[in-house]
């Protein structure tokens, strides 16, 4: 299938934008909307259980070859999902409730795993595993994408490690969600343990997940890794590009048509959260919340020296909310020039910042982007439990009271600039520091808090 943004051998160029070629990227969080919980997600009768293909559900063996034979029973029975988010049909496996350890597990296409809410993922192979450690992998073979894939939470469940996400976020739920257990210190994991790692997959569902990771702070900033544990390290949900995506930007290896829908993260430290958006194309987020960390981060990586297939583009956010937490939306282009991104319905509460737009310094390249791009209703208060950065410590922070509303590098004004629609950016309460200026439809103004 064709990116639906670029003709077939188009190359993605960067340009420097003027204040005329800007377009409004906005904000949004309406108090007066109500949410409900997710409901308890279906299960499938028929499904194949984990357990009768070897799974140890005490959470004491590695269980990542059982759980991939089941999908291949499952593909080789009859019993589908009528319509995955690819238009398919999927086989399905279920995950029963118990403990079960993981790592890197691929997915076959046309897979719908339900994952019983009484059930706990958790890193296989200990502390020592070597680079980024995520319990489940979504990528096809090089050249390839894996297509029609969803990872669900079923029924519902209180028990387990729910009880410490309390006092849930109004609006919030985590009963109809599985659990991800990416507490180093917990499960005897690497500092790197991340949920899950999309690459190159088309038409997937991520929805109903609780997951937990680890705030630890050492004394002094460490220069390694490993030295940071039992930090967690690594976002709970990573979005990305695969690294041999062609040089002349004719495809995009990276995820591609997809949802990720009601997740509840807690316990994340300062640069990290339940996702990190590197790059990606038509996918929606709704309905996500972190206490700690960023609940919603997109930062692309062309700094790491590609001006290609790393973007982020037709991306969705809606309903986002952060508690005691770093920022609760970030904006990093590096030097990528990224598009069409809409966000609506942001609540920061007690975090250092509302909405950060970052420009790397230290990059050698020319400074990225984000191109007709939307953000509507902001809400942002101030509390004394921040994770307000530490300069030059590479992570470090403190907690204490909440930096400033709207935080932006100024210096990103004559490059680009996220432009909220007038009136719909609220902020009370006292900051440490007033707000930056920042870019409205009405113009460059500075928001003052009530």
């Amino acid at each position: 299938m064709k990116d639906p943004y670029t003709p077939p051998g188009a190359r993605r160029r960067r340009w420097l934008l003027t204040p005329l070629a800007m377009v409004l990227l906005v904000v949004s969080v309406d108090l007066a909307a109500s949410v409900k919980p997710a409901a308890a997600g279906p299960k499938t009768a028929g499904a194949v259980s984990v357990l009768a293909h070897g799974a140890d559900r005490s959470g004491t063996v590695d269980s990542t070859a059982a759980f991939l034979r089941a999908q291949d029973v499952a593909l080789a029975s009859s019993v589908r999902f009528a319509a995955g988010p690819g238009g398919a049909p999927q086989a399905v496996v279920s995950v029963p409730a118990g403990k079960y350890r993981l790592l890197r597990l691929p997915f076959r296409s046309n897979i719908r795993m339900e994952v019983n809410a009484g059930a706990v993922l958790q890193q296989a192979g200990g502390r020592a595993v070597a680079g980024a450690a995520a319990l489940i992998v979504w990528d096809g073979p090089p050249g390839a994408e894996l297509t029609n894939v969803t990872l669900i939470g079923v029924a519902s469940s209180s028990g387990g490690l729910k009880p410490l996400a309390d006092p849930v976020f109004p609006g919030w739920s985590v009963s109809a969600s599985f659990t991800f257990n990416l507490d180093p210190a917990a499960t005897d994991a690497s500092t790197l343990v991340t949920g899950l790692q999309a690459l190159n997959v088309r038409g997937f569902l991520i929805k109903n997940v609780y997951s937990i990771q680890n705030d630890f702070q050492p004394a002094v900033a460490p220069t390694t890794d490993d030295g940071w544990w039992p930090q967690t390290r690594k976002a709970a949900l990573g979005l990305r590009s695969r690294a041999d995506a062609p040089a002349d930007g004719s495809a995009n290896y990276d995820p591609h048509q997809g949802k990720v829908a009601n997740w509840y993260n807690i316990r994340a430290p300062k640069g990290f959260g339940p996702n990190q958006v590197n790059a990606g194309h038509d996918v929606t987020f709704s309905h996500i919340f972190s206490s700690g960390g960023s609940p919603m981060r997109f930062e692309t990586d062309a700094s790491q020296g590609k001006s290609f297939a790393s973007e982020i583009r037709g991306m969705r956010a809606d309903d986002i909310a952060g508690r005691d937490c770093n920022r609760a939306v970030i904006f990093a282009p590096h030097s990528q020039t990224n598009y069409q991104i809409r966000v609506t319905r942001v609540q920061s509460v007690g975090c250092s910042q509302g909405v950060q737009e970052s420009f790397d310094e230290s990059n050698n390249f020319l400074p990225g982007s984000f191109v007709n791009s939307t953000i509507t209703d902001v809400t942002v208060t101030p509390g004394t439990r921040a994770q307000v950065g530490t300069p030059g410590t590479n992570g470090m922070w403190t907690v204490g009271r909440s930096d400033r509303a709207y935080a932006k590098d100024e210096s990103t004004q004559s490059v680009w600039a996220v432009v909220y629609t007038a009136g719909t950016y609220r902020c009370s309460g006292v900051f440490s520091n007033p707000s930056d200026l920042i870019m409205t439809t009405a113009g460059q103004l500075r928001p003052v808090c009530t």
